[in-house]
């Protein structure tokens, strides 16, 4: 028998196309009627609270005033994972979200990639009507270290619905967990749009938007994140708050991230659905935040988690005393990570469907990255302290426009002061002064600072240089560069090449 084979081209083949780039406004699809499955979230039980923290109080005279690092855990010897042995639960919550009811369906436990066995494991359910909810539980002893447990209902897709992909959660047990509060208004809001996984619940949208900041994190690969961020997150509770609730601001939400249990929280109350000056609610303003990972919300969420404000680092023209007229900005690079104007940088970048996530892109940055890491699977509950991680000893060569060194040279090193939540400032007088040797190098046996603040609103450090031939030169690093040191290894002595650029002239001090 002869094989006929057939060459189709595959170039007059229609390729598809992202469908949020290639359709911005399928949110406003409307909901088939058709039954959807949907696995809400796991909860895991029993519950711990969270790292309580107190920090140095700061105020000197004319000088810093804040939180201070390094800061101390006053709960040390309280319970915040389950030990090695001890049962835990595992509860999933399922619930119709579709139009008419679902036929018989069947459910299953997996643990590591491998269904769990018996009657516990998984079996075949009663159909649900819409809106209904039920749940399974799953007792499991407590292992050290990764694994995961998933839920999956109407496996193989034995019937058809309006989507597949809230089918199945699936979290790493060593994941931190996030409680979700919202109101009944913007949870019945979400029913008539579709969100990332194509369905028509808000639970599904606040499922998916964890998911997205996990792949976020696998993503985050740099020279000293080689595994990417390796903290997971998972959805763990949602709260459905009463109509009346008092939003509170802040996080939104009725409980802090401690002593609740969590690791994270957060509040979605009626305040969204406020239409702006053109008609539209926050989502509706907004829709690639419903079809993908709404920024501003991870940005918040990496608070939760640990993380401080990089927009506070910058210090303004009026505020450089040492040296009038010059501010202080991070680059664009810098500017475009998360925790600075993130949210803004990659809705430009890719939210809006202009560009692409691909395996180049990333989002938090190798500093934020390596600060998750450092505390992975601790329990949160503190804020920016691993900003105190500063190299004992710390020797700078000052580089011209073409990476020369500049030998020979005075040097006045001016950390940042700040008072208050950011608006930082250089003081006229210096805190450390020397001279570069004959490598274009000087040496600082310390930190430049006296405290770090935890918000980095004092992160900003300024160099002034007085070459040989009078010319005066002006550099900068922030704090990240100093932990980022600390980090690669350079605990005891770290070495920094550092740009410095000539002061404009009507900009100098005068003598």
């Amino acid at each position: 028998m002869r094989t006929l084979t057939l060459f189709l081209p595959l170039l007059m083949l229609p390729l598809p196309s992202p469908a949020h780039a290639g359709n911005p406004d399928r949110w406003k699809a409307p909901m088939p009627d058709l039954p959807d499955l949907s696995v809400r979230f796991i909860e895991r039980l029993p519950r711990y609270p969270g790292t309580k923290v107190a920090y140095r109080p700061i105020d000197e005279p004319g000088g810093n005033k804040g939180d201070g690092l390094p800061a101390r855990v006053t709960n040390p010897k309280e319970q915040k994972w389950p030990r090695p042995g001890q049962s835990v639960t595992f509860v999933a919550h399922v619930k119709n979200a579709g139009s008419i009811p679902t036929p018989r369906f069947d459910w299953r436990w997996v643990l590591d990639g491998k269904d769990m066995p018996g009657e516990k494991g998984g079996g075949w359910d009663s159909p649900l009507a819409p809106g209904e909810e039920r749940t399974y539980t799953l007792a499991w002893p407590w292992k050290r270290g990764r694994h995961h447990v998933a839920f999956e209902v109407n496996r193989d897709r034995k019937f058809e619905e309006i989507t597949h992909k809230n089918n199945a959660v699936v979290d790493p047990t060593d994941a931190l967990a996030f409680h979700f509060f919202v109101q009944p208004k913007v949870y019945d809001w979400f029913k008539t749009v579709k969100n990332g996984l194509d369905s028509y619940t808000w639970d599904d949208w606040a499922q998916f938007q964890v998911r997205e900041m996990n792949r976020e994190f696998r993503d985050e690969i740099h020279p000293a994140t080689p595994d990417g961020i390796t903290l997971r997150v998972r959805l763990d509770r949602v709260v459905i708050l009463p109509d009346d609730y008092k939003d509170p601001g802040g996080t939104h939400a009725p409980e802090d991230n401690v002593t609740g249990g969590s690791d994270g929280v957060w509040g979605f109350t009626n305040d969204l659905l406020k239409k702006n000056t053109e008609g539209r609610n926050f989502y509706e303003a907004n829709p690639q935040w419903l079809l993908g990972p709404e920024w501003p919300l991870h940005h918040e969420l990496g608070h939760q988690l640990g993380q401080p404000d990089y927009y506070l680092l910058p210090v303004t023209k009026e505020r450089n005393e040492a040296q009038p007229g010059v501010p202080y900005s991070p680059p664009g690079w810098f500017r475009d990570q998360m925790m600075f104007s993130g949210n803004h940088a990659h809705d430009r970048n890719i939210g809006k469907g202009e560009g692409t996530w691909d395996s180049g892109y990333r989002f938090w940055g190798e500093h934020a990255a390596r600060a998750f890491n450092r505390d992975a699977t601790t329990r949160r509950g503190f804020f920016g302290t691993f900003l105190a991680d500063v190299p004992e000893i710390n020797r700078f060569v000052f580089l011209d426009e073409k990476n020369e060194p500049i030998r020979n040279a005075e040097v006045a090193l001016h950390a940042a002061i700040s008072r208050e939540y950011g608006n930082p400032r250089f003081d006229a007088k210096p805190d450390f002064t020397g001279r570069t040797d004959t490598d274009g190098a000087w040496t600082l046996p310390r930190s430049p600072w006296r405290v770090v603040l935890n918000w980095t609103s004092n992160g900003a450090v300024q160099f002034v240089l007085r070459t040989p031939d009078g010319q005066r030169r002006v550099g900068f690093l922030n704090i990240t560069d100093f932990n980022l040191a600390y980090w690669r290894g350079h605990t005891e002595e770290a070495e920094y090449f550092l740009p410095t650029a000539p002061a404009p002239e009507s900009q100098k001090p005068s003598p």
